[in-house]
C-alpha cells in the first residue's frame, strides 16, 4: 500500500472516529503509527490536517482538502492501472521516445 493510500485512509477513518486511538483500531494499526503518518505529513504540507484538542477529532479544512486531492490522486492511479494493465505486451515493451536533435550548423 502506498503513503498516499495509507494517508488517504486515516484521513478518512478520522471523518467518522472520536479519537485517533479509534482511527488505529479501525485500520488495524497501532495509534502511535497513526499519529506519526499524520505528523509527517503536517510537516510535508505545512498544515494541521485533524484538531486533535475536540472530542470527536476532526478534519480541519485542509484535511478534508487533502483527503479529496488524494482521493482523486489514487482514482487516477487506478485508472492508469486497469489501462496500463490491458494494453497488448508487444505495446507494453515497445514504448516509443521521442526526441528533438539539435540542427547541426
Amino acid at each position: 500500500m502506498s503513503k498516499i493510500q495509507i494517508l488517504s485512509q486515516i484521513l478518512a477513518a478520522a471523518q467518522h472516529a472520536r479519537t485517533l486511538t479509534a482511527v488505529a483500531n479501525h485500520l488495524f494499526v497501532s495509534q502511535p503509527y497513526v499519529t506519526q503518518v499524520l505528523q509527517a505529513a503536517e510537516r510535508q504540507y505545512h498544515v494541521t490536517l485533524i484538531k486533535r484538542d475536540t472530542l470527536p477529532i476532526q478534519l480541519t479544512a485542509a484535511g478534508s482538502s487533502l483527503l479529496k486531492q488524494l482521493e482523486r490522486l489514487i482514482a487516477d492511479e487506478n485508472t492508469l492501472t486497469q489501462q496500463w494493465r490491458y494494453l497488448p505486451t508487444n505495446i507494453k515493451d515497445r514504448l516509443p521516445l521521442a526526441s528533438i536533435r539539435p540542427s547541426l550548423r
